[in-house]
């Protein structure tokens, strides 16, 4: 059949404008609520959950009305549950742990049940559920009910839908404005159950203000949504990444909540990093009023907003936002962020200390990382003084991270004066360790640099750090890690991470968030990196370049300017070249005024790596006068004396020993700008006749060792086994050996379990040379058992019953479990642990357990108990029983008793104390089990909460008693402890004579 022309043009028509329609898919369409609303599907370290619910909210709205399925633990929505408690309708920190946890609590309840708000919950279907942004809606086929929310950004409704079978029943424990007069209000625990008039199928109810329908509220809400999505503007067939980023941006435009013309829930701790740069780029106008509610916090409180967490860090905020043209009168902000962090009476106790010694030490809690976050809010106010204010400024304090960098370990390290801690575990840090703060200078990133050895092995130690999963992209602390590569003049490396990230730890599903968003902190992080910008150290007005996720986007900024960004092909992983406006641009970071004027920004991208785009001040360090006998004494130190010259800036030189081709040893070295320093280094020959010694790159040296050792035995060392073994599981053995003789030779080495050989190793070994040995034996005999290799032993024990696996048992201090681990009493004063009677834990005295294999490595699962005795109520947390921030027994403000291991972000549980709490003798027991957490209170189990996965529970903080390690001089415990005991497997306290008897006071 023939087409006349008319026709064929009108197909062809509609055939053009379906598929156009196609492509012209809105920006909020993408948006998937459910994302980052379970435990995240990546490994995490610092938190593991997105803390997201999928509820109706408007953007920074007050209100939000949105579904929990869990009542205890980590409260609030998660994915994987398939019941419903009830409704919430404000307060939800968006990425907060537990932040989809709420108040105002509403639920339609069946006709056929019995109503206890504390138990009740309904089974749902995600194939009932659907979620878009400012729409939420469920189906309960109990009884055929739904419920659908919407909200704006100062009121929300709720509209429920009932079968006409159905009497309808709404419990809401505040008042609420429904559509039908109930014909009974029934008074419950928490609040109020409505019960209507059967036959009625609709009923809405409102909280807040709202002028218009359901349908009208949830229409505006959605073309709300899309106005604001719709700044950016995506050219790309990556659906997928459409998804994740339209996502990102809905969640980072979640908080601060606008209630009263105000807005307020300010974080500045989990938003300086991301978020406020975003909205200061991307909706200046919107940053603009955030700043001036921050402004009116401080002249109601006398500071600007804060948060638990350490450091101001409204100061940065600010400072980035004024550099970013951001509207504000610079001498009321100066003078508030003078007051908030210069000016007595401090917020923080430890600021006195820390404006006397450069840092805060070790004595204080959270020590490298108040050090280094006070630092940084230094450099952003003097910047502002410098740059807007016009004033002179002294920059040390900005630079205190060098008074914590342990030279040879290039740490930053809990440090008091001439000491510090070698092994800190997490004591010294907030939510990070040694690894996480060390890389925290992002204000002077080059300075840095160079104290850590300069570009080659700062570039090199970060790569293996994040290689090794010593660093896991899962928090604020680590967002500007990637980043530092292009500062060691390797933007390959920051181009390779930062698209590994995007790509492996974010996704399109409900465990898409690698660790909690934190009010849409590290939904901002994926937004920047996508675009190919990130703000390295917001209060400065540039912005690092990395590579960017999408083939076009286009960034309508204000005043009618856009930014296209262009990347001729998002599957190569390292940029070749950028253009800005077609003329290359050699720079790694750009200024926002650049951004700010639009332009084309373009990413040409290839699969060869360009390690280094433009030239960078770094330290000038030359390895100079090396000297060194031509003859050495087998197994004596023998010394090689060296020069640097140092004609750059401060810094650290690695100098590297190389003995006959071989790494044998290094260190490094401090030489300040434009010093000299002479110093040695020293290593141990063993090889008969000629030896090659070698510095760094300098030329090669021979040193004769004439008289080698003969016949030496082989060394043994390091013998390492299981300290606590269940019946019939393997023991696992390492030790070394190393070779002491001239010659090369083959050693046949016996092991021995109870006298008994069971193993030998036969090896050969170069002279010197050092090789480590793996065994393992099997044991069915219950009891203690010793190990012994040559002249070392070590011993271990074989239980059957949990009530065996007992590792640390106190009779005062003396550990009489078998293991040796007696403890010392700390104190500051007069001593209060008399003859046998029970420990007294006040303000100046508590116990610490040192460090042990036994203690530290654990496995998944614990039992940890005592005996105490309260003599006065306490307000805040108290530290009853502790292992850091990571397995604790503590008070509550005098009134509960809170458990939780492996963390507080994976699951705690908190029980009421029991009636006649002071002065009495109480027995208390944490117990995880793998699956749930227990809590025991004088035999008897209190509470318990799942947990979501197994947790690993080593960590290498010290048992205290009446403390807690990571908090020194808080969370103090008065009263008597006693019978303080560790177990590895999990207990049934109930009726088990482990508890011992109650003590005698």
């Amino acid at each position: 059949m023939k087409l006349t022309a008319n026709i064929r043009q009108i197909l062809l028509l509609v055939l053009f404008s379906s598929a156009a329609g196609a492509q012209e898919k809105s920006p909020v369409a993408y948006v998937n609520p459910f994302v980052g609303t379970t435990k995240s599907a990546v490994l995490t370290k610092w938190g593991s959950e997105g803390g997201c619910y999928p509820g109706a909210v408007a953007p920074h709205g007050y209100y939000q009305l949105t579904p929990e399925t869990r009542r205890t633990g980590a409260r609030g929505y998660d994915y994987q549950d398939s019941t419903i408690c009830y409704f919430t309708c404000k307060d939800h920190h968006s990425g907060f742990p537990g932040g989809a946890a709420g108040n105002v609590f509403v639920m339609p309840v069946s006709d056929h049940q019995s109503f206890d708000p504390d138990h009740y919950s309904r089974q749902f279907s995600h194939k009932d559920e659907t979620a878009v942004p400012g729409y939420y809606k469920v189906h309960f086929k109990d009884n055929q009910t739904t419920v659908e929310t919407t909200a704006s950004q100062d009121g929300g409704i709720f509209r429920f839908t009932f079968s006409e079978k159905v009497k309808p029943q709404i419990f809401a424990s505040e008042s609420l404005h429904f559509s039908a007069t109930p014909e009974e209000q029934r008074s419950v625990k928490g609040g109020t159950l409505y019960i209507f008039k059967k036959g009625i199928t609709i009923i809405e109810a409102s909280i807040g203000n709202n002028t218009l329908s359901f349908d009208a509220l949830k229409a505006a809400t959605y073309k709300q949504w899309n106005e604001l999505l719709s700044v950016v503007e995506i050219n790309d067939d990556n659906e997928k990444g459409k998804a994740i980023f339209y996502t990102a941006l809905y969640h980072s435009l979640l908080l601060p909540w606008l209630n009263n013309s105000h807005y307020g829930g300010f974080s500045p701790w989990d938003t300086f990093r991301t978020l406020h740069p975003l909205l200061s780029l991307l909706y200046p106008d919107l940053q603009a009023a955030m700043i001036r509610s921050m402004l009116d916090v401080y002249h109601a409180s006398g500071h600007l907003p804060t948060e638990s967490m350490t450091g101001n860090h409204s100061i940065p905020i600010i400072t980035d936002a004024y550099f970013k043209g951001i509207p504000m009168d610079k001498e009321e902000v100066y003078k508030a962020m003078q007051q908030s962090i210069n000016d007595t009476p401090y917020l923080q106790v430890d600021m006195p200390v820390y404006h006397e010694l450069g840092y805060i030490p070790f004595t204080y809690p959270e020590s490298v990382t108040r050090t280094v976050e006070y630092a940084y809010d230094d450099w952003a106010l003097n910047l502002f003084t410098k740059e807007a204010m016009h004033e002179k400024v002294n920059d040390d304090r900005s630079l205190a991270f060098r008074h914590l960098l342990h030279i040879p370990s290039l740490f930053l390290l809990p440090r008091n004066r001439n000491e510090f801690k070698l092994h800190p575990g997490n004591t010294g840090y907030k939510e990070g360790d040694q690894w996480v703060y060390s890389f925290f200078v992002p204000q002077h990133p080059r300075e840095l640099i160079n104290m850590m050895g300069g570009d080659e092995l700062f570039a090199l130690r970060l790569d293996t750090a994040l290689e090794r999963k010593h660093i896991i992209f899962d928090n604020e602390t680590v967002f500007h890690v990637p980043y530092l590569f292009n500062e060691a003049n390797r933007p390959d490396l920051t181009q390779l991470w930062v698209r590994k990230i995007m790509q492996d730890r974010f996704s399109n599903t409900p465990g898409g968030l690698p660790g909690n968003d934190d009010l849409g902190a590290t939904s901002s992080w994926y937004l920047f990196s996508a675009m190919g910008l990130y703000p390295l150290a917001p209060g400065k007005p540039l912005y690092a370049l990395g590579i960017p996720a999408f083939k076009e986007m286009k960034v309508h900024l204000k005043d009618g300017k856009t930014l296209t960004i262009k990347s001729n092909d998002t599957h190569n992983p390292y940029v070749q070249q950028v253009r800005l406006n077609g003329v290359v641009y050699q720079g790694l970071n750009v200024a926002h005024e650049f951004i700010r004027r639009g332009g084309t920004l373009e990413f040409e991208t290839g699969i060869v790596p360009v390690p280094s785009r433009e030239n960078v001040n770094r330290t000038v360090i030359r390895l100079t006068e090396i000297t060194m006998d031509t003859v050495a004494t087998a197994d004596q130190p023998f010394p090689i004396g060296f020069t640097l010259i140092n004609n750059g800036d401060a810094g650290v030189y690695r100098i590297n020993i190389m003995l006959n081709g071989q790494l044998c040893g290094s260190k490094n070295c401090l030489i300040g700008k434009g010093a000299r320093l002479r110093d040695s280094v020293q290593c141990y020959l063993y090889k008969a006749g000629e030896n090659v010694l070698q510095l760094n790159e300098q030329a090669e040296r021979k040193v004769m060792l004439k008289t080698p050792l003969i016949n030496a035995s082989p060394v043994i060392s390091d013998l390492v086994l299981q300290p606590l073994l269940k019946k019939d599981s393997i023991q696992r053995i390492t030790f070394a050996v190393m070779n002491k003789q001239g010659t090369k030779k083959t050693f046949t080495i016996p092991a021995y379990l109870d006298g008994k050989p069971f193993y030998s190793a036969k090896l050969t070994l170069e002279p010197g040379e050092k090789k480590v040995v793996s065994c393992q034996v099997k044991t069915g005999l219950i009891g203690w058992h010793n190990v012994k290799i040559s002249e070392i032993s070590d011993r271990f024990k074989v239980y059957k019953d949990p009530q065996e696996s007992l590792l640390l048992s106190l009779r005062g201090v003396k550990d009489v479990s078998g293991f040796e681990n007696d403890a010392q009493i700390i104190s500051s004063g007069e001593m209060n642990a008399p003859g046998n009677h029970p420990f007294l834990s006040d303000s100046n005295t508590y116990i610490e357990i040192p460090n042990a294999r036994s203690l530290d490595e654990m496995g998944t699962t614990l039992t940890m108990m005592a005996w105490i005795y309260p003599t006065e109520k306490v307000p805040g947390l108290v530290d009853v029983f502790s292992k850091g921030d990571t397995h604790v027994l503590q008070i509550v403000d005098g009134k509960m008793l809170s458990f939780f291991a492996g963390g507080w972000g994976r699951g705690d549980i908190t029980v009421p104390l029991p009636e006649h709490w002071l002065d009495h003798w109480h027995h208390i027991a944490g117990v995880c089990d793998k699956q749930r957490l227990k809590i025991y209170i004088d035999g008897v189990l209190k509470g318990e909460t799942k947990l979501d996965e197994p947790v690993n529970l080593s960590v290498g903080n010290k048992w205290t008693l009446g403390r807690n390690e990571e908090f020194p001089g808080t969370r103090i415990f008065k009263g008597y402890i006693e019978q303080a005991k560790i177990f590895s497997d999990p207990i049934e306290i109930t009726n088990c004579q482990c508890i011992g008897e109650r003590p005698v006071q």
